[in-house]
């Protein structure tokens, strides 16, 4: 008797162990927008964290390039530590960012950086050339202002001098001989009425008669009330034998005894 064949268990469709599969296309797509979402979110809270960190950097810098600039005497420190903290943190996102697009962009702003101060320097020396040609300009026209100045005052003297030279010799001698002879005459002469007498005013009356004093062409003393009393020789020499023979005199004995022996009224 034939046995019948024996039967196959039934098959039984195998269950992934992840329902992704089967899952509707719009979770899929809800779930990729959160997770870029999530990303995005983590990628601005390490960015925040970033800048942070660099602001508070370039605060201690600012900070730090603030003090340089009080014992700096020029710009080219300030320019030099400033450069160095520019140079700190772009390193610093460069390394934190990576990538070579970021190494390009990092070059490229190295690049115009550089060629911002090279432009500021060539600006600086163009001021600066500006400024020496200015005060060059201002100190050859305040030569030249002086030195015509100096030939005016030069031309003006010269005919002064022209004027002068045009006085004779005998005439100036014989005015100075009349002078002398005037105030020897007058024994006792008042400035005012010297002055008046020579057309002079009365400083000038006493600037010639000291400058016959220095030379020794007359002789004499000034009171106190402005009168010149004029001593000759003769007077000069009897008072210092007068104080040699008696060897020590006061001030009383020496004036009683030259009013004996200087004459104090004048000759016609």
């Amino acid at each position: 008797m034939n046995e019948p064949p024996p039967l196959e268990p039934p098959f039984i469709k195998p269950v992934p162990p992840f329902s992704f599969a089967t899952a509707s296309p719009i979770l899929l797509g809800s779930i990729g927008i959160l997770l870029s979402a999530l990303l995005f979110i983590i990628y601005r809270l390490l960015r925040l964290q970033w800048d942070e960190a660099a602001a508070r950097r370039r605060t201690q810098a600012l900070l730090a390039m603030a003090e340089d600039d009080e014992r700096a005497v020029a710009g080219g420190r300030r320019r030099n530590v400033r450069r160095r903290v520019q140079h700190g943190d772009d390193d610093f996102v460069n390394q934190m960012l990576g990538g070579p697009d970021l190494e390009e962009e990092h070059k490229r702003r190295e690049k115009e950086k550089e060629e911002r101060l090279e432009q500021e320097r060539e600006k600086e020396r163009l001021d600066e050339e500006a400024e020496q040609e200015r005060l060059r300009k201002e100190k050859e026209e305040r030569e030249k202002r002086e030195l015509e100045e100096y030939l005016a005052l030069k031309e003006s003297f010269a005919v002064e001098e022209e004027g002068f030279d045009q006085l004779e010799e005998e005439e100036s001698t014989n005015l100075m001989r009349e002078f002398a002879d005037y105030v020897k005459k007058g024994k006792v002469v008042n400035m005012d009425e010297l002055a008046a007498h020579f057309g002079l005013k009365s400083d000038e009356a006493i600037s010639r008669l000291q400058y016959f004093l220095d030379n020794g062409l007359l002789e004499g003393v000034m009171d106190d009330r402005g009168k010149f009393i004029c001593i000759t020789d003769e007077e000069m020499h009897a008072v210092a034998k007068f104080i040699n023979q008696r060897g020590r005199v006061t001030i009383q004995e020496l004036a009683d005894y030259s009013n004996k022996l200087i004459s104090l009224e004048g000759t016609a």
